[in-house]
């Protein structure tokens, strides 16, 4: 192992060597020098030379010029043999290296240079400028001489040619200036030609440039088109694309391109198409830097011209490529071009016959709808103009595509490449994206149905481009962008696009072919808004008979497709919310389903999304309605999947879908089991102690309807009361929260529920004793009509218990029943439900007074409208009769009464005056009619009062029988004389009565039987129940009951005589007239009079034949006999309760009455079964005959006895009972209710949810909002952006000597040009051949003084100094100003960005709207900022120089230093003088404050502002805040004038002189000259690590800055600014220095590191104001002191300041004025000594001072500069 390794090491070595050895084989050949150490190989390789040898006398006239070939081997010897046959000479000869006099003083090839005798140079010809004089040539006497020169020779080859370009470029700038346009056009040609090449590109400098940016301004259109040309082929080189990139030239080719524009008739633009074309070209390829790219976005409407309006096709391809470009990369030009209304010349551009055009164009359409703010830019008619033309432009791709298919197959079976109709499927892809975006500002501006306007073509074509996925060219973002503008269109139209034959089944075709899960998600949901339309053949397609099956199975394999895809692309969640929407508005049609097909539905609730579990416990739900559907999913575990899902997702809208899901399915009874099995009760409790908060509130609803259908089970129920959720149901109605369908709810469970004892005992805990008529109450005065309908009927309900009734009138409901009752707002079936419930509270004496309180008239008018008013009338005068045993209510009748007879009578007197005035004629009457007149009014007044009289003698029912008094008193009164005899009313009574005795009797001999319910417990209709026609049922008086001994019910038997009970004639006069029968105040009957109650007469029921609901008997004695007509109870205890019961009663003496009942215990119960019409007679042996028994005062009294055998008294008088005993009993019933209570009927029983709406739901849920594209959308193909384009291939010499060089290189006379391309010839300039002269005897000339002196004149001139190429050149790039001096325009720049900055805060323009009279008047705001901006502008300058004055005040040293502190603002303000009468200083401090207010706190300024601070742009704020409360008055309300004010009365006369400075003064008068350059470039190495250490030493969110404290830290550290501030040089004159020295920045936000910071060139200023402001030595000082250096300066000075201060050794007067500080070291103060003396000693002294902190080092990263020398001694740095 070993030894292969050491062999591979030798390999290894052995192949380095040979590697180096062909690298030093390759270098001397191509240098045809000969080393000291050449390899044999090497050696022996000829290498031939062209030699040009000169006889030295041609300049004589007599010499000849000639090449020779020599090479390598060639010796001297051999060279001068040949020269001399060559030239004829007949004696020895000498060659020499001629020497040429073009080089500068001291550079090579000059006669003074070092090198000069071995430099060679080419002119124009050979030896052009070969100098006179030869003498100091360098000879070649022997070989090794000649073999140096021909190795100088080669290393120097480049230096050579770049001379021979120098000359070519000089050549060309003499051409460029001439005045023939065809000789520049020839000019510009060769300098295209010369730029063809790298190497010649040192040729364009500054000069030639500026030549060409000069030329690009000619008139001439080829001149100009040529200039073009050559800048765009110089673009392409980084380097000078930079230089041209900052100049005007851009400037320049866009004016050049206006020309068309400019020119609306466009004649001459045929013929020019090239100029335009060379323009667009030369600009596009500047288009990397960043400022071409804005100019290009602001003029972008000049490439669309050009586009619009050119037919060349080139240069039409480069403009739509460039517009392209633009379009894609700025948001700015998008918006620039939809601002012109110009997007529909797009369109255009898309039936160009050019391929690249079009995909250009179609590429720069997409960039408008790719994303959502772009296609905001589109609008208006454009929209459908660009839809049509872009699906139009995809037709034709389809269409391309075809036809090349066939084609493309067999390229790429061999091989061959792309095929020329790729573009087709580009231009598809942007088309496709265009479509999408459109599709959505349809869709988005509501226009979509306006593309139907032209037919269904365009859904066709897109839904065929949808499925175009079978051609490999095609990229998925065609299918996806199509699917996309579908699925947009189909949101609005999907019922249109169902009239397309089969497009439901194409759509499902596209779904299982799709490639990708774009095109799946898009068309998915496109298929989800054509099932959610339900079209009629939706049923036939997805679930009918043949193909129908199969479309719901292939949507479950789909589905399960995309299920498996779930964990891998994130898309696929997407894709089955679509399909499972599109499921369930499928099955939302369907009645009976598959099995499979359920099942398939059942397993999707294991996708854990969201937005499908919502449409799959939506698509159940839609099942569910269903029986079969619902009992099969039950077996199918649905119940559990539901159950699962719903506790393992915390998601509010889905636990409501899916809880209207389960409520459904409870409704089977076994589901419910299998949910409370599944624990669901405890789950459903839980619900219910959520938070009692609104987005709670649907799931605890459903919660509660969900648990009101489980109780129906009584299995459940007795699970449901292990469960604690009666303290839960009573939180949730406390809830403010609390919804009316909750309420109902929540009210009809604890209904339910309170029939259990337990639940009930927990409720009462809860709630107390009566908490369930608190409910009800409460529900009658909530303001949900619904809510107050069950809410009385729950009070009806309740009130039928005697203690629930007396509760319910403390609880106010009577008052909100009342309120009800006026209601308009109910329907007739509901006012009749509330009188229902008045009916049943108005047998409780307190009940009483507040009914009367509250509705009496209501009632009295309601009872008026007889038969009209219908069950109200029945109800109102049932109530009335109950109301009238009450003697408070008499007394409100009677005061109602009273009131509507004045008010009558008083109308019958004015009619009666009014009657006798018309019969006069209307003239006044005399005295007798007057007389006349005061009889009859007083006639009339006493029949008036005669007919209250009558009325109020009258029974209380008269008073609601009659018409009001108000119609004629008279008639009336007369009317109730007429009836006034009693006594025939009271025969006709007793009349009655005897016949109703005589039909009255019964028989004992019938056959026994039950009472039957339609006689005696038959219920009426209820008023909550749907009236139903009534059946007959028999009177008390047709029949006869017998009772049965064995306890059960009482039956009935027919009567021995079938007379009927005649009427009174009362009730048949009430019948007459109309009228409601009125129930006497002492009859009795259950329910109101009338259909619902057990008697419609006024008599009520038959007192002998009571209501008995059931009757038993005991044959068990007691000790003790109960009261007749006391409660039925069975011990003490019970008779006890009820003697409570009766204390309430008004307390009357006990009463006696005889009972002859044989020891028995009878127990009846009459209708209604409430307490007290429980009746128990209890006998024993000890009551026999007659005997006394207390009775307990109650308002049913019922008196029984038995018939004594045989007897015949009486018999046929009164209706009988024969019991199953053989027991005859006699019944008396009476009762102080006039009309008993009825029962309303059951209780509503909870509803199925076969509705969305019970479930809480507005509808099923929706497909999603449709989307169009965005620029994260990953299955679409990026933007479209275009190479830059190149320019135009040269296709001939322009140089005649590139000419030349190309024939000498290919050896031939006529190369072709893709010869001379692939030799890549243009531009190449040929090998200069090796200059020798040759002589025979050399001729020493003699040299004159003035010769000498010429020649010495031509070596010291140099050029004059340039800034642009000096060492503060690039300040002109770096500066906003692009120049070295901040000028006009760019001051005025930064007023504009400080201004608009401003003006994003609204209040400024409110508070220039609210104060300026011209905006009052009518002129707009923006026209008064505009004159308050031009009335700052002149002092702008100034006034920034003031801002950054007062900011440096504060002396802080931190980056914070460049706002304006508080304290810095009040010393503004008392310098300026703005304190005054009108403007107080709490009024500065308080608009201090306002303007520190940022209303965006996240915006970008309000990061970097201080709240405590200012900025440029609130310094303007506050000054216009000051103009306006100072100047305001002076100027009329013209707020520009007061501010201009402002500026000239106190900023200009009291900012003090240094906040003026004027910072170019300094550079203009100081700092811009050469030797300022020539100390800094002295200094340059040192200088540059000094700033980059310090850049780098304080960095700034990781960015390197050179702020105020790296200034601050370099000062300190080098010594010049002292810890006390106390020196010669303070911290405020070195900020002072760092503010002057920084260049204007136009944003202070935006390029904020700029702004505060320092560039290089600014660094080097800083240098220059700080030796102006240091008292710097002279060399005459420095020798007093005998210092050797700055730093010795600075000690010495030291240590005199010491001497001086110690009170000895001062010296002379002239050490005395050393320490003195220079007068021109004040910053205000001319500086009369050069800039560049003073900064010299200055870098010394700050480089010194540095060094002797780090050893005489200064070092930083990997350099290192050692400092002693030249700014140190040895021994300085040793000391320290």
């Amino acid at each position: 192992m070993a030894k292969n390794t050491g062999g591979a090491r030798r390999d290894t070595a052995k192949a380095k060597s040979l590697l180096s050895k062909m690298k030093r084989v390759g270098k001397q050949a191509g240098l045809g020098a000969h080393g000291k150490a050449v390899h044999p190989k090497v050696a022996s390789t000829v290498v031939k030379y062209s030699v040009n040898v000169c006889d030295n006398h041609v300049w004589k006239g007599r010499g000849q010029e000639t090449t020779i070939t020599v090479d390598n081997s060639t010796t001297a010897e051999e060279l001068k043999t040949t020269i001399s046959k060559q030239f004829n000479y007949n004696r020895p000869i000498v060659i020499k290296i001629p020497l040429f006099g073009d080089g500068r003083p001291g550079s090579p090839g000059s006669p003074g240079s070092p090198m000069g005798r071995r430099t060679f140079t080419s002119g124009g010809s050979a030896f052009a400028n070969m100098l006179m004089d030869q003498d100091e040539a360098e000879e070649i006497r022997s070989t090794a001489d000649l073999k140096a020169a021909l190795k100088k020779w080669s290393e120097e080859s480049h230096r050579r040619r770049r001379r021979r370009v120098e000359v070519i470029r000089g050549e060309i700038l003499v051409t460029l200036a001439s005045t023939v346009p065809k000789e520049r056009v020839a000019a510009l040609n060769r300098i295209w030609e010369l730029v063809q090449r790298e190497s010649n590109m040192h040729a364009c400098d500054d000069h030639m440039l500026d030549c060409v940016k000069l030329a690009l301004r000619d008139e001439d259109w080829d001149v100009g088109g040529a200039a073009a040309r050559v800048v765009w082929k110089l673009g392409e080189h980084p380097q000078i694309n930079k230089k041209l990139a900052v100049s005007d030239a851009p400037q320049l080719l866009l004016n050049n391109l206006m020309k068309r524009t400019k020119n609306k008739d466009g004649a001459e633009d045929g013929a020019h198409d090239f100029y335009y074309r060379h323009n667009i070209g030369a600009l596009l390829s500047l288009a990397s830097s960043t400022f071409i790219r804005n100019l290009l976005t602001d003029h972008c409407t000049v490439l669309l011209e050009l586009c619009c309006r050119s037919s060349h096709m080139e240069t039409l391809k480069t403009a739509s490529e460039g517009l392209c470009i633009i379009l894609a990369t700025s948001r700015a030009a998008r918006k620039t071009i939809a601002g012109t209304k110009r997007i529909h010349r797009l369109a255009n551009l898309m039936k160009s016959d050019n391929t690249y055009v079009v995909l250009s164009a179609a590429a720069s359409i997409s960039t408008f709808a790719r994303s959502k703010v772009d296609r905001k830019l589109v609008g208006g008619t454009d929209v459908l103009d660009l839809f049509h033309a872009t699906l139009q432009t995809a037709r034709w791709c389809v269409e391309e595509l075809h036809a090349t298919k066939e084609l493309f197959s067999q390229a790429s079976k061999k091989k061959l490449g792309a095929s020329p109709d790729d573009l087709a499927s580009r231009i598809l892809e942007y088309s496709s994206i265009s479509l999408w975006g459109f599709a959505s500002i349809l869709l988005r501006d509501d226009k979509v149905h306006d593309l139907l306007q032209e037919g269904l073509d365009s859904v066709k074509d897109l839904v065929e481009l949808a499925g175009y996925n079978d051609d490999s060219r095609v990229h998925s973002t065609v299918t996806t962008a199509c699917s996309g503008a579908l699925s947009v269109l189909s949101f609005k139209l999907a019922q249109s696009f169902t009239k397309i034959p089969n497009i439901i089944p194409r759509v499902i075709d596209i779904l299982i072919n799709s490639k990708d899960s774009g095109t799946a998600e898009e068309m998915s949901f496109t298929f989800a808004n054509l099932c959610a339309s339900q079209p009629p053949e939706l049923t036939a397609i997805m679930g009918g008979d043949g193909e129908g099956e199969r479309g719901y199975d292939k949507i479950f394999d789909l589905m399960k497709r995309w299920v498996q895809r779930a964990e891998i692309d994130k898309k696929a969640i997407s894709v089955l919310k679509n399909l499972s929407c599109a499921l369930m508005w499928c099955m939302d049609r369907e009645d009976k389903v598959k099995l499979e097909h359920l099942q398939s539905v059942i397993q999707l609730l294991t996708v854990r999304s969201k937005g499908v579990l919502m449409n799959v416990s939506s698509t159940i739900w839609c099942l569910a309605r269903n029986e079969w559907n619902r009992n099969t999913m039950g077996k199918l575990f649905a119940m559990n999947g539901l159950y699962q899902v719903l506790c393992g997702n915390s998601d509010l809208e889905l636990k409501e879908r899916l809880m209207g899901a389960i409520w459904l399915m409870v409704c089977n009874k076994k589901n419910a089991v299998r949910l409370a099995m599944l624990g669901g009760l405890n789950t459903l409790s839980s619900f219910l102690n959520f938070d009692n908060t609104a987005c709670y509130m649907p799931l605890k609803t459903l919660s509660i309807c969900v648990l009101y259908e489980l109780q129906r089970n009584e299995d459940i129920f007795s699970l449901m009361k292990q469960v604690d959720i009666e303290s839960s149901i009573m939180s949730t109605l406390q809830s403010k929260h609390i919804t009316p369908y909750m309420h109902v709810q929540c009210a009809g469970l604890m209904f339910f529920m309170s029939k259990d004892i337990e639940s009930r005992e927990r409720f009462q805990k809860i709630g107390g004793k009566f908490y369930l008529e608190d409910l009800f109450a409460r529900m009658i005065l909530k303001d949900n009509i619904e809510v107050q309908v069950l809410g009385v009927f729950g009070v009806t309900t309740l009130a039928m218990d005697v203690e629930s009734k007396r509760h319910f009138g403390k609880t106010g409901c009577i008052k909100g029943m009342a309120a009800l009752l006026d209601s308009t707002e109910i329907t007739h079936d509901d006012h009749v439900k509330v009188l229902h419930g008045f009916l049943n509270l108005s047998q409780d004496t307190v009940n009483q007074r507040e009914i009367s309180k509250h509705i009496l008239l209501k009632l009295t008018n309601l009872a008026r409208l007889g038969e009209k008013g219908g069950l109200k009338s029945e109800f109102s005068a049932s109530i009335l009769s109950n109301l009238s045993n009450n003697g408070d209510c008499r007394a409100d009748m009677y005061k109602l009464h009273l009131a509507q007879c004045s008010s009558a009578v008083s109308k019958t007197m004015q009619e009666e005056e009014k009657k006798l005035l018309e019969q006069n004629g209307g003239e006044p009457l005399s005295e007798a009619k007057k007389e006349i007149a005061e009889a009859e009014s007083v006639k009339t007044v006493r029949l008036a009062l005669g007919r209250v009289r009558a009325r109020i003698n009258r029974k209380v029912t008269g008073l609601w029988e009659d018409e009001p008094v108000e119609i004629d008193v008279v008639e009336r009164v007369e009317e109730y004389n007429r009836k006034n005899d009693r006594g025939g009313f009271v025969a006709k009574r007793r009349a009655s009565m005897s016949a109703g005795g005589a039909g009255g009797t019964g028989s004992n001999n019938l056959s026994q039987g039950s009472l039957s319910s339609a006689s005696m417990t038959n219920r009426k209709p209820s008023t909550f129940d749907t009236p139903a026609p009534l059946p007959t049922t028999p009177k008390m008086s047709d029949t006869n009951h017998t009772f049965s001994s064995t306890g059960r019910r009482p039956k009935t038997a027919p009567a021995l005589t079938g007379g009927a009970v005649t009427t009174s004639s009362m009730a048949a006069s009430l019948k007459a007239r109309n009228n409601v029968l009125s129930p006497l105040r002492s009859s009795h009957r259950v329910g109101p009079v009338g259909r619902l109650g057990s008697e419609q007469t006024e008599e009520g029921e038959n007192r002998w034949r009571p209501p008995i609901v059931s009757y038993t008997k005991s044959l068990n004695t007691f000790e003790s006999s109960k009261s007749a007509g006391g409660p039925g109870g069975e011990s003490e205890k019970e008779a006890a309760d009820d003697g409570e019961e009766k204390k309430e009663e008004p307390k009357e003496g006990p009463r006696r009455t005889n009972q002859n009942i044989s020891g028995a215990k009878y127990s009846l119960i009459l209708q209604p079964p409430v307490p007290y019409n429980r009746i128990t007679f209890n006998t024993n042996k000890y009551m026999k005959g007659e005997s006394k028994v207390k009775i307990a005062p109650t308002p049913v009294k019922l008196v029984m006895w038995k018939k004594v055998e045989d007897s015949v008294i009486g018999h046929g008088l009164f209706d009988h009972f024969i019991s199953d005993e053989g027991e005859t009993l006699f019944f008396y019933h009476t009762s102080s209710i006039v009309c008993e209570a009825l029962e309303p009927g059951p209780y509503p029983t909870p509803i199925v949810p076969l509705r969305l709406v019970h479930t809480l739901q507005a509808g099923l849920p929706k497909p999603r909002t449709p989307k169009g594209p965005t620029e994260e959308e990953k299955d679409i193909a990026p933007a479209y952006i275009p190479h830059l384009p190149t320019c135009p291939l040269i296709d001939k010499h322009y140089i005649p000597l590139c000419s030349l060089a190309t024939k000498a290189a290919l050896r031939t006379m006529k190369p072709s040009l893709d010869q001379i391309r692939s030799a890549n010839m243009f531009g190449a300039i040929p090998i200069e051949p090796i200059k020798f002269i040759a002589e025979m005897e050399p001729e020493i000339l003699s040299e004159t003084e003035e010769e000498v002196e010429v020649v010495a004149e031509v070596v010291v001139e140099k050029e004059p100094w340039d800034i642009t190429k000096s060492l503060f050149g690039d300040r002109r790039q770096l500066s906003d100003s692009r120049d070295f001096y901040n000028t006009p325009k760019v001051i005025k720049r930064a007023l504009e960005a400080d201004f608009n900055r401003m003006l994003s805060e609204p209040r400024i323009a409110k508070l220039i709207a609210k104060e300026d009279s011209g905006v009052k008047s009518g002129e707009s705001v923006e026209t008064e900022l505009k004159e308050i901006k031009e009335a700052l502008e002149p002092l702008y300058e100034t006034m920034m120089d003031a801002f950054e004055y007062y900011c440096l005040l504060s002396n802080n040293q931190t980056r914070n230093c460049f706002v304006m502190g508080e304290l810095s603002f009040t010393r503004f303000c008392n310098d300026c003088k703005m304190v005054d009468s009108k403007l107080s200083s709490e009024g500065c401090q308080q608009a201090f404050i306002a303007v520190n207010v940022e209303t965006n706190k996240k915006s970008q300024e309000s990061k970097l502002n201080d709240d405590k601070c200012l900025m440029r742009m609130e310094f303007i704020e506050i000054l216009i805040r000051f103009a306006i409360t100072k100047y305001k008055e002076e100027a009329g309300a013209d707020i520009s004038e007061a501010v201009g004010l402002l500026v000239k009365r106190n900023l200009i006369p009291h900012i003090p002189p240094m906040g003026k400075v004027d910072s170019d003064d300094f550079r203009r008068d100081r700092l811009y000259n050469e030797g300022s350059e020539t100390v800094f470039t002295s200094h340059k190495r040192v200088l540059k690590l000094v700033y980059k250490k310090y850049k780098d030493m304080l960095k700034v969110a990781g960015t390197p800055l050179f702020s105020i404290p790296e200034w601050m830290l370099l000062l300190k550290e080098s010594g010049l600014v002292g810890d006390k501030d106390d020196g010669d040089f303070t911290a405020r004159e070195a900020m002072l220095c760092f503010f002057k020295s920084r260049m204007c920045v136009v944003d202070e936000v935006k390029s904020r590191h700029k702004y505060i910071s320092l560039t290089y060139t600014d660094f080097l200023e800083a240098l220059g104001r700080v030796a102006d402001v240091v008292s710097i030595p002279t060399n005459e000082d420095m020798e007093v002191l005998g210092a050797q250096n700055m730093c010795d300066y600075r000690e010495k000075i030291r240590v005199l300041s010491a001497s001086k201060q110690e009170g000895g050794g001062l010296g002379s007067e002239e050490k005395s004025r050393l320490l003195e500080r220079r007068p021109s070291s004040d910053f205000l103060t001319p500086s009369e000594r050069p800039l560049s003396e003073k900064v010299d000693k200055l870098i010394q002294l700050m480089i010194g001072g540095l060094g002797l902190r780090s050893k005489g080092l200064l070092s930083f990263e990997n350099q290192q500069v050692k400092l002693v020398g030249k700014y140190l001694v040895q021994d300085q740095w040793l000391v320290q």
